[in-house]
């Protein structure tokens, strides 16, 4: 069959079975126009699909379904009783990947699926047109977002774009740079190109999409011209924005939290890393080719080296619903964020219409993508052979369009030694349209930061900056597994995170550990035999085949003897590996059977104290119920102050495992709770659910029978061949608990002073004091545990840290104390 259709200003006849579109069997999105001589009619915009009017005028869409789909045709409402003789846009989209399909009628959205239950489509198949005419047929091979899909007003789009055209041709004559009047013309022409078409068709032609997109792109180009020249190259501008904040960077946004100039400037101390952002926008397609930084230059010839320093990028690619806020999974939805720090772009390719991920893999017969999107058929696990690895150093970039931006993170280490003062480099962006370079501006002070923190109510104890689940060495060799573990164990201490379950599982693993700054003042979970590991066995064990029921007091006592007995080599072997440590055993989580907590715990906390071990555990409000009397220390779920004052009462220690689960990517999220908010409500520290995620690692759309749920990937990082891929949140993760090290430097100073005789340094270490109570109590504010909004800007928190440190410090030099 042969459909008249009018497109643009002339009328040309397609075959609708030239139209089946090529692309994925499971998304469609076709929008089309339609008018009605009479009732019933029918039509077919596209192979397989049926618009149908019935006898009163109720329109719908019919999408016929595959050959052996039992769910058959499926029907989606349009309107009731539309009008004859009018002609009308309707739009749809269809995403079985997605489990998404919605309608939409003279540009308003009608209708959307209740239930998650779509049929696979036929995709072939005509229909006779019958009563109605088709006109400005439009189809896709992805499901559009609804601004691609429907049509913005006549009228309104011609106003828009005449001001788009004249503005833009303004700017083309007057632009600051060859490369922005350049883009500010390609803007004009596509301005004049879309008012051509709107002028020649009869009905409204031009997406909503693309009149916002170009309004858009001439507004940053006005922000562009404006930005003092430093910040400008030819074909591009940088930005100096926040390294970590709660704003995403997204392709086509300039950050309100940032400037456009050609320095930077960070403050950090001996020991301790820093990041700096900066963003690349675009005039043209552009290859970032290379970003050389320069060694920092420091007072006597001092050096922090370029070695030390890295370069990556940050990576946007799909999530589920539920991304940069949350850990839970809402597969309907994929929402793009930054969350990869990649060295090579390449690595994880992205197509932004059909909202899938590709992971590259460079097999020795060649080189694969493999889609990693699909629910059903998507690449799902990891194997440590798997040819998928990041380059060592950032590869050349390609910002592929005009308005698009790129974010890259510059991350320096100052190793302890380093002399404190300013240090001065620099960083170069070289493209295939000139350069910048980039001023650097490193204050390192004078301030010793403790290895660890303290918490707010006890500097004699270590805060705890726990992750569990430490990715197993990997490698061929034995030499590549050691130099794994090694990596591994000394990123995370460049992070100041100093717990890691397994980490002292083995006299290597141990040595390692110890090598890489770790603290092993507790150890967490169950190291191997060799150095005192196990858990006692629960009575219970040495009276098989019996019921509890059945057995008596004087059986317990005895089973719990046995226990002892069998422990008691474990424990001293523990007590000659780890002279001064604490072993702790995590026994039960109420997260998987509360209604243990009141026996097993409290059978089991005899066996556990008599051996001077201690115990454990995590969960909800039960635990406060029923193990009160037999935990040491609980992990909780939510982060109040009472929360701590209640395990406090009984000189126990609290931390948190769940808020926040890893899984989010906003990092300022990862930094405030675990660092300022936990700190100030008196918590000991923090259990991180997850270092790096192994099961499903890379398709979130896929259903993990036997994980977690309806969560969201636990991790903090990615796996990759001999490595691991961080996340942004892993980077506010570190700086959380260096805030951490900054608060409990200032108060062990302050409250070294705060009785001195001298007055001077009593009243500085009291004025100490009191503004830091004042910070822990706008940082516990039970509002903010639902909201950042209100939360203090940390990066001022800090520097109201390290001023007050750096007062006290040149105040008790003075006087000789």
């Amino acid at each position: 069959m042969n459909v008249k259709l009018f497109l643009g200003c002339g009328a040309v006849f397609v075959s609708c079975a030239m139209m089946a579109v090529a692309g994925p069997k499971d998304e469609l999105s076709v929008a089309f126009n339609v008018r009605f001589a009479s009732f019933p009619a029918e039509c077919s915009p596209a192979p397989g699909v049926v618009c149908r009017a019935d006898a009163a005028g109720d329109v719908s869409l019919v999408l016929k379904g595959a050959p052996d789909e039992i769910l058959g045709d499926w029907t989606m409402p349009v309107a009731a009783g539309v009008s004859k003789g009018a002609w009308h846009h309707i739009a749809f989209n269809y995403s079985l990947m997605r489990r998404r399909a919605s309608v939409y009628l003279d540009g308003h959205w009608r209708w959307e699926n209740a239930d998650l239950e779509l049929p696979r489509l036929s995709r072939v198949g005509e229909t006779a047109a019958r009563g109605c005419t088709l006109a400005d047929i439009k189809m896709w091979p992805n499901a559009l977002e609804s601004e691609r899909l429907v049509p913005m007003a006549k009228d309104e789009a011609t106003a828009a774009l005449a001001v788009v055209r004249a503005e833009a041709n303004a700017l083309a004559q007057s632009g600051p740079t060859a490369g922005l009047e350049a883009w500010a013309a390609r803007l004009a022409a596509l301005a004049e190109n879309l008012l051509a078409t709107q002028a020649c068709a009869a009905l409204p032609s031009i997406p909503v999409a693309s009149v916002k997109n170009l309004r858009r792109d001439l507004a940053h180009a006005k922000t562009f011209a404006a930005a003092p020249a430093a910040a400008l190259a030819n074909g591009f501008a940088v930005q100096v924005t926040e390294a970590l904040s709660q704003e995403p960077v997204l392709p086509h946004d300039i950050p309100t939290r940032g400037a456009f100039t050609d320095e930077a400037r960070i403050f950090m101390c001996p020991n301790e890393s820093e990041a700096v952002s900066i963003v690349v926008h675009a005039f043209q397609k552009l290859v970032v080719k290379t970003v050389a930084v320069s060694d920092l230059v420091g007072p006597g010839g001092a050096r922090i080296p370029a070695a030390r320093t890295d370069v990556s990028l940050v990576k946007r690619w799909f999530r589920s619903g539920g991304a940069w806020l949350s850990y839970h999974n809402d597969r309907r939805f994929r929402v793009l964020v930054p969350d990869l720090l990649l060295h090579d772009d390449d690595l994880i390719r992205v197509d932004e219409e059909a909202a899938r991920d590709y992971l590259r893999l460079d097999w020795p017969t060649g080189r694969t993508y493999a889609d990693c999107s699909d629910p059903d058929k998507g690449f799902l696990g990891w194997k440590p052979d798997l040819p998928f690895r990041d380059a060592d150093v950032l590869q050349p970039v390609t910002i592929p369009e005009a308005g698009r931006n790129q974010q890259l993170l510059i991350t320096f280490r100052a190793e302890k030694g380093v002399k404190p003062g300013d240090y001065r480099g620099t960083a170069t962006i070289r493209t295939d349209a000139g350069e910048k370079t980039v001023k650097l501006l490193v204050k390192v002070l004078p301030i010793e930061l403790p290895d660890q923190g303290s918490p707010y109510n006890n500097l004699e104890r270590t805060y705890i900056t726990h992750v569990n689940s430490m990715p197993p060495a990997e490698g061929a060799t034995y030499a590549e597994r050691v130099a794994f573990a090694k990596r591994i164990m000394q990123d995370a201490h460049e992070h100041s995170i100093n717990h890691l379950t397994d980490a002292w599982e083995s006299p290597e693993s141990s040595a390692i550990a110890r090598e890489a700054g770790l603290v092993p003042d507790r150890i967490f979970g169950l190291p191997h035999a060799k150095l005192g590991g196990g858990r006692p066995p629960y009575w219970l064990c040495f009276y098989p085949g019996f019921d509890k029921e059945e057995l008596t007091a004087a059986d317990r006592e005895a089973g719990m003897r046995a226990a002892k007995r069998a422990s008691l080599r474990w424990k001293r072997n523990f007590d000659k590996n780890f002279p001064g440590s604490e072993q702790w055993a995590l026994y039960h989580s109420e997260s998987s059977a509360w209604m243990t907590l009141g026996f097993m715990q409290g059978e089991e906390n005899p066996v556990l104290h008599d051996l001077g071990m201690r115990l454990f555990a995590h969960g909800w409000d039960n635990n406060s119920r029923y193990a009160t009397d037999s935990e040491d220390m609980h992990a909780t779920t939510s982060i109040s102050v009472e929360e701590a004052q209640r395990w406090h009462s009984a000189g126990d220690e609290v931390i948190n495992y769940s808020d926040p689960f890893p899984g989010s990517e906003n990092p300022m999220w990862f930094r405030m709770r675990p660092g300022a908010m936990m700190y100030f409500a008196g918590f000991d520290g923090q259990m991180m659910h997850g270092f790096r995620q192994g099961r499903t690692p890379w398709n979130e759309w896929a259903v993990d029978w036997g994980g977690d749920g309806t969560y969201r990937n636990f991790c903090l990082a990615y796996p990759m061949k001999g490595g691991w891929i961080k996340k942004l949140a892993f980077e506010g993760f570190r700086e959380a608990f260096e805030d951490v090290r900054y608060y409990t430097c200032l108060k062990r100073l302050a409250t070294k002073h705060v009785d001195s005789p001298d007055n001077d340094l009593r009243r500085e270490a009291k004025r100490a004091l009191r503004w830091l109570d004042r910070a822990e109590r706008d940082s516990s504010d039970p509002a903010l545990q639902k909201t950042m909004r209100d939360a203090p800007d940390l990066r001022m928190l800090r520097a109201g840290v390290a001023e007050r440190i750096l007062t006290l410090q040149d105040m008790a030099a003075r006087k000789g104390k």
